[in-house]
């Protein structure tokens, strides 16, 4: 009875974690709503712009050099803003795109020893954007549950969870233990912490920058976590 009344307690942490999480998220969706709107209104306010000084240049009503000018500064602000607003467009369509539950984009699987390993990770995704994790990583502990004996399809759940949750993870790399905590889904380095900290990560790594997402897939006894 007390060990399902922890159960229940730690299932209840979680929960509110999770609803932490997905607070964060919507204000997020809702600051780059605001983004793309206060972008939407300035390209429609350089685009009048535009198209009343080249009126104005058309009937002579300024002197034309100086107009040409203010016009080619106009339309480059318009390529800007249009980029950015497209950017705002991806990111969001990216979010609702990703699935939950998710992974972190590894593909886990056994060696020839028969140890758990990354077997590839998926691009765009977590762990592939951390670049801390790198193909033929041991993992030897998921959320501080060791995984060592245990098959691909009894991980699986241990690394699957909610969109934008944590999860922890425990690796091996040349007799070298290092700790991952990696957010699921497709999230760029900023949200990964890697330890120990005093070096660019185990072996060497550096920040990535693109972010995508996608689906999570198995193979036989692999599967894209």
């Amino acid at each position: 009875l007390e060990r399902k009344l922890r159960e229940l307690e730690e299932g209840g942490a979680a929960a509110e974690e999770a609803k932490a999480e997905v607070k964060a998220l919507t204000v997020r969706v809702e600051d780059l709503r605001q983004q793309l709107a206060a972008k939407t209104k300035r390209l429609e306010e350089a685009d009048a712009e535009v198209i009343r000084l080249s009126d104005a240049h058309n009937s002579n009503q300024i002197q034309a050099s100086g107009l040409t000018t203010r016009v080619h500064t106009l339309e480059s602000e318009c390529q800007a803003l249009r980029a950015e607003a497209e950017r705002a467009q991806r990111e969001l369509a990216e979010y609702y795109q990703l699935p939950s539950p998710c992974g972190v984009g590894m593909e886990v699987g056994l060696d020839e020893m028969g140890q758990v390993v990354v077997k590839s990770l998926i691009s765009d995704m977590s762990a592939h954007l951390s670049q801390a994790v790198k193909v033929g990583d041991q993992i030897l502990r998921v959320d501080g549950r060791p995984v060592g004996g245990m098959t691909p399809a009894e991980i699986r759940p241990l690394i699957l969870g909610k969109r934008a949750t944590y999860v922890h993870f425990t690796f091996l790399r040349a007799s070298q233990q290092y700790e991952v905590q990696l957010k699921r889904g497709a999230f760029g380095p900023e949200y990964a912490v890697v330890s120990p900290e005093d070096h660019d990560g185990p072996g060497g790594y550096s920040a990535g920058t693109s972010r995508a997402g996608l689906p999570t897939h198995t193979s036989g006894l692999i599967f894209g976590l």
